[in-house]
């Protein structure tokens, strides 16, 4: 999971800004979600692109999805946190270079943010694999490495 900062913004000021927000860094989220979106799981996928795109409110969102307002704004913080970060980004860009086995980890975990257990078993791998290539994943995109 990735870290929150420190100052982060609360929940009410995202949601403001996703609605009401003008200018260059509404233009960059948006952006950001049109071209990365489509490698989130479909439901993250789904989420993200109702809540940015077309400006629903989660509280609109979460009775059609059977959860509560609260469980669906931490699913989309989260979505938007690895949209946005620097190994999903890393990901994209180099995943085609890999090994099979590498490449799904890195699609499962880094991009659909399924947890190594869950990776494991969609996968029809170890625990220790997951891991493995997880870790080799993670440790390529913070040292800017493009090898497999």
């Amino acid at each position: 999971m990735l870290a929150q900062p420190h100052n982060a913004l609360r929940w009410s000021h995202l949601e403001q800004f996703f609605h009401n927000g003008r200018g260059e860094a509404r233009d960059r989220l948006h952006d950001l979600v049109r071209s990365r979106a489509g490698d989130l799981s479909a439901a993250d996928r789904s989420l993200v692109e109702a809540v940015v795109m077309g400006g629903q409110r989660v509280s609109e969102l979460a009775p059609l999805a059977g959860c509560s307002s609260r469980v669906l704004r931490r699913r989309l913080k989260d979505a938007l946190a690895r949209l946005s970060s620097p190994e999903f980004a890393y990901v994209l860009r180099h995943r085609s270079a890999w090994p099979l086995t590498r490449r799904r980890v890195a699609e499962a975990c880094v991009l659909r943010g399924l947890s190594q257990r869950a990776a494991a078993s969609e996968l029809r791998l170890s625990l220790y694999t997951v891991r493995f290539h997880q870790g080799a994943v993670l440790t390529m995109a913070r040292c800017g490495h493009t090898a497999a």
